[in-house]
């Protein structure tokens, strides 16, 4: 019988520096889990080559088992502590998607020297969490 060939894809691969760095601990297990999916996603830009940023919506995590305030939670620590890195911000308009990268911020976490970037703003204000868009008040006349 033929060996089965494992498909590359499948695997996390890591080291001692990332399992015992401080940002790893700071991990939650949803927010691990999500840094999994990233890490495969990047591994798949590899092969194309008209894109080169990360998109991961929140259907994605839906479909994952991940709901919709853990997932904001996750995606908030992740940068916090230097995973990734927000390229492109919808502001939180419906029906489109950031788009992430990796990032090597994690390394330095804990240290003088770690580089803390900020969530970029208007990422909060979705209406899925309780923050309505201003209406205008249209007054008839006459």
């Amino acid at each position: 019988m033929a060996k089965k060939r494992l498909n590359p894809l499948n695997y996390l691969w890591t080291d001692h520096r990332f399992l015992d760095s401080d940002a790893t601990k700071k991990l939650t297990g949803s927010a691990f889990r999500v840094l999994g999916k990233f890490q495969y996603f990047q591994r798949c830009l590899q092969y194309r080559e008209d894109q080169n940023y990360i998109v991961f919506t929140y259907g994605q995590a839906k479909e994952m088992g991940i709901a919709h305030a853990t997932f904001k939670r996750s995606l908030r620590l992740l940068h916090e502590v230097g995973f990734i890195d927000v390229t492109y911000s919808t502001l939180g308009k419906a029906h489109l998607a950031n788009h992430y990268k990796l990032s090597k911020r994690w390394v330095k976490y804990g240290n003088v020297d770690f580089i803390n970037l900020v969530w970029p703003e208007g990422l909060d204000h979705s209406q899925r969490f309780g923050n309505p868009p201003k209406l205008t008040v249209l007054k008839a006349s006459g």
